[in-house]
């Protein structure tokens, strides 16, 4: 990194007018049309300003796993709040078959919303609270059991969100302003969520155009499903249909294409940031 940098200044200098066209007039069509599509979602609210908190405090957790002969892993997390005057902290020690980080990174987030909580009393009226990580990611996590977990990561799901939604309901009780912190998000929920919306449009647009077979319609319909899994896949099936339908498709193979590039929601959001929301 530090030989990069050495170069970075003077190819920036010489540069970096090209590199700013080429990055702001480089998106893709349908990302414009995605980005549209979520400003209609963004809800304006106002947050006020220019608050002084008298007691801060910051949640953070860590784990630790190793390996066991019996192919399985042991799991170490902590959990630990800080601030002025609060000082709280959760540990707890699971063995997990088969070995699983999002069985244990699950198990770390349940934690620190488990502490984050004993906080909340503490902070009550007009305390401010930070958190490791996106709480926009919190909220993004799906419902879904991966393959290959742990038999109990169904149960681990559910207390997590049971953790997580007492947590801002405790929050919004005590009146504590929660501020969560990430370096990066890569969650994208919100782009699922548009692509359907516009699958759904999409597929009502055909069946009036009434120029599709019915078993390529069917398949058109269920496309999404197999996309969401197999992109690369659900695409050379539409780029087939896109052939034998001669253009017909062109919207339909967008909205699948976007499936392949997952852009992250941080960069729909971004463009929404108008106001405070």
């Amino acid at each position: 990194m530090a030989f990069v940098a050495d170069f970075l200044d003077s190819w920036l200098r010489k540069h970096g007018e090209k590199l700013a066209r080429l990055v702001n007039d480089g998106d893709n069509p349908f990302l414009t049309e995605l980005v549209n599509y979520s400003r209609n979602l963004w809800i304006s609210s106002d947050f006020g300003g220019g608050e002084k908190f008298d007691r801060v405090a910051a949640v953070d957790g860590g784990l630790m796993k190793f390996r066991l002969a019996n192919g399985g892993s042991i799991i170490f997390v902590s959990a630990y709040a800080y601030g002025c005057g609060i000082e709280e902290r959760d540990f707890t020690c699971v063995v997990a078959y088969p070995p699983s980080f999002k069985y244990a990174s699950l198990l770390m987030k349940s934690l620190e919303l488990k502490v984050a909580r004993k906080t909340l009393k503490q902070l009550s009226g007009d305390g401010f609270l930070l958190l490791d990580g996106s709480l926009y990611g919190l909220l993004s996590t799906p419902p879904i059991t991966p393959t290959n977990s742990p038999p109990d990561y169904g149960e681990l799901l559910l207390r997590f969100y049971e953790e997580l939604a007492d947590f801002l309901d405790e929050a919004k009780r005590f009146q504590v302003k929660v501020v969560s912190i990430a370096k990066i998000s890569s969650s994208s929920s919100l782009r699922d969520f548009i692509i359907s919306r516009q699958h759904a449009e999409e597929v009502r647009r055909l069946k009036e155009l009434g120029y599709i077979e019915p078993r390529d319609l069917e398949t058109i319909e269920n496309i999404l499903y197999s996309a969401f899994r197999n992109p690369r896949q659900a695409l050379r099936t539409v780029e087939k249909l896109k052939t034998k339908y001669a253009g017909k498709l062109e919207n339909l193979f967008k909205i699948i294409s976007e499936t392949i590039f997952r852009t992250p929601d941080l960069l729909l959001l971004k463009n929404c940031f108008v106001d405070e929301g």
